[in-house]
């Protein structure tokens, strides 16, 4: 039963009214053009048959409620609920308008015919219509004079990872969401395969709180959802083939009071157990069964309750073995309050009980890393896992340039995974230690991040997701963001971030020079260890050779003056290598420059020459000495790099 304000009904004529013309449009089908014989009827309105494929048959406008997704009344004229738009009656468990006249009845007839597709399949009145997209043309996107260019082609996080790379989409409201931009759905369809709402999928967003208090008036104390925040999200999504976390159902923070008080009222006392846990199932069975209906598959994994582990002394519940909050910031854990420790797992219960079998249930927190809340969560995921109810941990990962220790984290994630669950870093970001190369400083502790989620997948961690909470620096729906923790900067150009990222993932497939077999090497890891050894002194020669008419050229040769030489793998792709290389060796050095930074006279330049020689043959030579600089023997103009 779905029960309507007048603010959400009116805001729902004002989005309905670009479709006015023909309603079916927006759902991928015309309008019908002679039929009016009705074949089938959902909340969108009715369908007839026209060409072998649906139509919709054009509303009457004699029905108000129509343009609002209610039909209108056809056997009632008795008066539930009145608002600005009109009276409203109950047909069949659902809402409907009372129309002035006389209610005139349709007569549906049903016959068997083939058609390419149906508007809905399965039919679910318990449902509400969605909401309808915002017009992105009638959107101001602060991003219209950014160049993306070189975020679009190339390089993707998406494609190098070997975990799903999200990405969070930000905003306070649904004005200031990242998906009404044109220019961020390019780059993040680009650059991503996964999304997270940072905000607009949070409880406060979702639950509908005047249409709550009519419901309760009614004798229904069930809450009422809406879905306007994060509907946008969802189609984008649905368009690219992304998937989206869902985050959150069961939370402490930015759930309304009201949600937990008598009448669903700012001033009632908190309900008892039993209605809470009533409250709880309706909310997590609304939330899932929407989505679900209309987005099957886009939201495949959920953040069903957060940060539910608590270490600060007086805040939380010892007696249940995994430290369950009770307060947080001295105010009131409400669902501890007014349900008890077992909040948590009910809401897993009934995750479970509506998740589509293929739906991944996580457990979300901050800190996971401090051994005391390490040992808390792997006491209450184990509960969990005994029972079947959870599928993942999901490490926020709000870390800084020096804190916690990594090792700490990485043994975080290495503990969790000891119980067959998956792991996600779900809300990464890396504070910069505010010096003149704050930036560089970041991009090193992303990189060395990102090793270590790769290293552990490579041991058999099964890391399944990494969403960096956020697009951009001063993010531009703000007026004035100070952000600095992002991957992009505030006009979308790409930070030393991005790249230090993308080395650290970026592997190369090679040919084994003592094997028949292909194989996958770390550029990174293989770099390094020649330039450790190159640090002691000595020149790194790569040699190319060309073949013939566009042969695929390889890597034959890695020599070290001075040092002994090792066999190297046979690169297929140079170009990439090459790229590659220069920048992991210049990181590299820069790496070690502050390591033996107090070692006498070390000089801090390194050049990289591109030499080209006549014959087909190509080196590029490293040296300790001299002004950084690619210069080639073609032309002898050096080049800055």
């Amino acid at each position: 039963m779905k029960y309507l304000t007048a603010l959400s009904l009116i805001g729902a004529v004002y989005a309905t009214k670009a479709y006015a013309e023909c309603w079916s449009e927006r759902l991928g089908y015309p309008c019908c053009k002679s039929s009016t014989e009705v074949f089938f009827e959902d909340s969108d309105g009715q369908w007839s048959v026209e060409n072998d494929d649906w139509c919709g048959i054009q509303k009457d406008n004699n029905c108000w409620s129509k343009a609002l997704g209610y039909p209108c009344c056809t056997s009632t004229n008795d008066v539930i609920y009145k608002d600005n738009d009109g009276e409203w009656g109950i047909e069949n468990d659902d809402w409907c308008g009372i129309t002035k006249s006389n209610p005139i009845e349709t007569k549906t007839t049903i016959i068997k015919t083939t058609t390419s597709k149906a508007p809905t399949s399965t039919y679910n009145p318990n449902v509400p219509p969605k909401p309808a997209l915002t017009n992105l043309d009638s959107i101001k996107d602060p991003a219209a004079n950014c160049d993306i260019s070189d975020s679009i082609k190339g390089d993707s996080l998406a494609k190098a990872a070997p975990f799903r790379m999200g990405v969070g989409l930000n905003g306070s409201d649904k004005s200031t969401s990242t998906v009404l931009s044109k220019k961020m759905r390019q780059l993040i369809a680009y650059q991503f395969n996964s999304v997270t709402y940072s905000n607009l999928m949070k409880a406060e967003h979702i639950l509908d709180k005047s249409a709550s208090q009519a419901n309760a008036n009614k004798g229904n104390d069930m809450p009422v959802l809406k879905f306007d925040t994060i509907i946008d999200g969802l189609e984008f999504c649905k368009e690219n083939n992304i998937k989206m976390r869902g985050h959150t159902l069961v939370w402490h923070v930015q759930t309304p009071e009201w949600f937990f008080r008598t009448n669903f009222s700012d001033s009632g006392s908190y309900v008892n157990a039993q209605k809470m846990e009533k409250r709880m199932e309706s909310y997590i069975k609304q939330m899932l069964e929407f989505v679900q209906y209309y987005y099957p598959g886009v939201v495949d994994v959920w953040d069903v309750v957060n940060e539910a582990v608590e270490i600060e002394g007086g805040s939380y519940d010892s007696s249940t073995g995994w430290n369950t909050r009770t307060k947080y910031n001295g105010s009131a854990n409400p669902w501890y309050a007014t349900m008890g420790p077992d909040y948590v797992f009910k809401a897993f219960r009934f995750a479970r009980k509506y998740a589509d079998k293929n739906v991944k249930l996580i457990y979300n927190d901050y800190n996971t890393f401090m051994s005391q809340k390490t040992n808390a969560i792997y006491n209450l995921v184990k509960k969990l896992k005994s029972e079947n109810l959870i599928d993942g941990v999901g490490l926020q990962s709000y870390l800084n340039a020096d804190w916690p220790n990594r090792n700490d984290y990485k043994n975080a994630m290495q503990r969790f995974a000891s119980l067959g669950v998956e792991i996600q870093a779900t809300e990464l970001t890396i504070k910069t230690d505010g010096s003149s190369n704050k930036f560089n400083n970041q991009a090193k502790h992303y990189q060395e991040v990102f090793k270590i989620y790769k290293d552990l997948k490579k041991s058999g961690v099964n890391i399944t997701s990494v969403t960096v909470f956020g697009l951009q620096d001063g993010y531009l729906f703000y007026s004035n963001d100070s952000t600095d923790t992002r991957l992009w900067d505030h006009n979308l150009k790409k930070k030393p971030v991005y790249y230090s990222i993308m080395n650290a993932l970026k592997k190369i497939r090679t040919f084994n020079p003592f094997s028949s077999n292909d194989s996958i090497f770390d550029i990174e890891d293989y770099i390094n260890h020649y330039v450790y050894m190159f640090f002691l002194g000595g020149t790194l020669t790569l040699n190319e050779l060309h073949f013939n008419k566009g042969e695929q050229r390889q890597l034959n040769e890695l020599h070290f003056k001075g040092s002994s030489e090792s066999p190297v793998p046979k690169i297929v792709d140079l170009t990439e290598f090459l790229t590659s290389a220069i920048t992991i060796i210049k990181n590299s050095f820069e790496i070690l420059f502050d390591r033996y930074s107090k070692i006498p006279n070390l000089t801090k330049s390194v050049d990289v020459v591109l030499i080209r020689h006549n014959d087909n043959t190509r080196s590029s030579s490293i040296s300790t000495k001299g002004e950084s600089h690619l210069s080639s023997s073609i032309n002898d103009e050096p080049v800055r790099v």
